[in-house]
């Protein structure tokens, strides 16, 4: 196994390292009999900035430096220009290369929060087989124009079922 970054390396350009440290905010909930909601928020002031995470989830010689590695290296040309603003049209496969890359970073995401994973393992299989983001999966991208734009990575994980068939029910964002 390999330390995936949640970050690319590569976006240290666009994005560089401002921060020496980050949050972690967690709000687990439970739902208890008679319509109660138990909350319990926690919140975890990590070392470095959330640029610096890395998770050891992804082999690493066929996937990290293997088929992932050319992906991220295929998205790089409309990337980077989309983060900066700049003019750039989107082929169909630009939007397939970013469906997937997408699709990679927010199955990678969710191991920072593993009882609230909402990708099921079949469109874990299905980008890994197929290299192509789920048929069903939906992306949209948009432009900000501010100046107070900070690096952020939410993770909105639930399971709202009956108490005695899953505790694991809550949120969590890290800034």
């Amino acid at each position: 196994m390999s330390r995936q970054h949640l970050w690319p390396e590569w976006m240290q350009t666009p994005f560089p390292k401002t921060h020496d440290q980050h949050t972690n905010f967690q709000i687990k909930t439970k739902l208890l009999p008679g319509k109660t909601i138990a909350i319990q928020p926690a919140l975890k002031i990590a070392q470095g900035d959330i640029k610096s995470r890395k998770l050891k989830i992804i082999c690493e010689y066929h996937c990290n430096n293997g088929w992932i590695s050319i992906v991220e290296e295929s998205t790089k040309e409309f990337l980077i220009p989309l983060i900066k603003g700049e003019f750039f049209t989107l082929t169909e496969e630009h939007q397939r290369k970013l469906a997937l890359w997408l699709a990679i970073v927010c199955t990678v995401w969710e191991y920072t929060d593993v009882p609230t994973q909402a990708v099921p393992a079949e469109d874990r299989q299905y980008i890994h087989s197929q290299r192509e983001a789920p048929p069903h999966w939906s992306a949209w991208i948009g432009t900000y124009q501010g100046t107070e734009w900070q690096t952020r990575y939410r993770h909105h994980g639930a399971h709202a079922v009956p108490t005695h068939l899953d505790d694991r029910f809550h949120e969590s964002c890290v800034h």
